[in-house]
């Protein structure tokens, strides 16, 4: 029996699927016959959910206190004001002119929560 897929997940399998025919069509190494009909019901999913990703970085004391997005992304969170940070909870952060600073640095993936995060975006 297959598994049931949200919206979310089809949408995602979709864009990616999109993505990887057109690199591939690129790179002049992918052959995949669709009928006329396919093509048109993947390129009219793909335009009703196409959408921009909206991520919403809650603070509080100047510390992040929750990341949630509209769709699965995952975030970096940087943070060089160490003043107090224990030395084996910095990392070295690479820069543009070269230098490395230490920072108190984590990544995460973001709560998917589309409705909150429409609702949050209105209220700005």
């Amino acid at each position: 029996m297959a598994e049931k897929r949200s919206i979310q997940d089809e949408r995602i399998l979709l864009m990616n699927a999109a993505r990887w025919i057109k690199r591939g069509h690129e790179c002049g190494v992918v052959e995949i016959k669709l009928t006329e009909g396919d093509y048109l019901r993947m390129l009219n999913t793909l335009r009703a959910h196409e959408t921009t990703t909206k991520v919403v970085i809650a603070c509080d004391g100047g510390l992040v206190q929750d990341v949630c997005a509209n769709m699965p992304v995952e975030f970096a969170m940087i943070d060089y004001d160490n003043d107090g940070v224990e030395d084996d909870r910095l990392t070295a952060i690479p820069q543009d002119d070269g230098t490395t600073p230490e920072a108190c640095a984590y990544t995460g993936a973001a709560d998917v929560l589309p409705a909150r995060v429409d609702q949050l975006f209105k209220a700005i």
